[in-house]
């Protein structure tokens, strides 16, 4: 059972590579990655929690965050260009 359930998630991902290497051949070219900070896999996001008066409050995020990865700059902005330690995070992979 399991034996077969394996071998249609290799077929189905074969068949993903397969589309993906057409498109990149239609497009001529590798698609863009989003260089920003916020994309980065080091870049840690900040958030400010406000309360309500009545009932919780909720999480916002901010437009900044900071670097755990080089020089471990506080404050850099999530639209920063990157720098040479940039590492595109999984959610954008």
């Amino acid at each position: 059972m399991l034996s077969n359930e394996v071998i249609k998630m290799e077929q189905e991902c074969e068949r993903l590579k397969l589309e993906n290497e057409e498109l990149r051949r239609i497009l001529g070219r590798e698609p863009e990655k989003p260089m920003d900070c916020q994309s980065c896999a080091f870049f840690i996001q900040h958030y400010v929690y406000y309360s309500a008066s009545i009932g919780g409050g909720d999480y916002t995020k901010l437009n900044f965050g900071h670097c755990t990865q080089g020089m471990k700059i506080k404050h850099k902005a999530a639209k920063d260009k990157t720098c040479q330690f940039f590492v595109l995070g999984k959610e954008f992979i």
